[in-house]
């Protein structure tokens, strides 16, 4: 149980990040976009 415990808290955190980094990615985007549209 430990073990599986440990993998799923290791998915867990992984998500967690590809989440940030998603919003992260966006948030940068759409500067990028706004920057282009205000030339």
């Amino acid at each position: 149980m430990d073990a599986t415990s440990d993998i799923l808290q290791k998915i867990i955190n992984r998500k967690e990040a590809e989440v940030a980094a998603c919003k992260e990615n966006i948030s940068a985007q759409s500067m990028l976009e706004a920057a282009y549209k205000n030339r």
